[in-house]
């Protein structure tokens, strides 16, 4: 019984991460080309305002470093991310199929980041069976969905998903003059 009741809670961590990265994912998507669009109606609408709305931001210059990607990083210490990872690299390695690349850098970037939540997923999608997990490891995932969550609702707090539901060109007006005002841009 206690068996079934750990199959079933983690059937529904399994569902609540997918549905996150599915939301993630939506919001994302139609937030990708947003930016172009208020670009164009200020550009449109306020003409005079636009030169300065496109002048480079001074402040954020600052250079970034890639981290180098190296696989002496892949360095776990959960019991469970490592049985799990191994299990998906056995079916994706790009030396054993062809046509799992995509998979195989996803479940790789997951374990980096000991995100046992995505490589639930993964392994879901690959029907892979899940061993029951470690009291930790459910903590770990409970951690990695909390941090999903608060990623779509930084998502949902961006200027363009504000954009994208708009309901009317009054609403979308307003945005536009909240943007150039909070550029320090006045408006005429």
């Amino acid at each position: 019984m206690a068996s079934l009741i750990k199959a079933l809670e983690l059937k529904k961590i399994i569902f609540q991460v997918s549905y996150l990265n599915a939301e993630q994912s939506e919001i994302l998507y139609k937030c990708d080309s947003i930016d172009q669009e208020i670009s164009d109606y200020i550009k449109q609408n306020y003409p005079e305002q636009y030169k300065e709305f496109v002048k480079p931001n001074e402040t954020t210059t600052e250079s970034t470093i890639e981290e180098e990607d190296n696989d002496s990083q892949l360095k776990c210490q959960n019991k469970d991310i490592k049985k799990l990872y191994r299990k998906i690299v056995e079916l994706t390695h790009p030396d054993k199929t062809e046509d799992q690349e995509d998979i195989f850098r996803e479940a790789t970037r997951a374990y980096k980041e000991e995100n046992l939540a995505m490589l639930l997923e993964i392994a879901s999608e690959l029907r892979i069976k899940i061993d029951e997990l470690s009291d930790q490891s459910m903590k770990l995932v409970q951690e990695n969905i909390q941090d999903l969550e608060t990623k779509v609702e930084e998502l949902k707090q961006s200027t363009a998903w504000a954009w994208h539901n708009c309901k009317s060109p009054e609403e979308k007006d307003m945005l536009a003059r909240m943007i150039l005002s909070y550029k320090g841009i006045d408006i005429v």
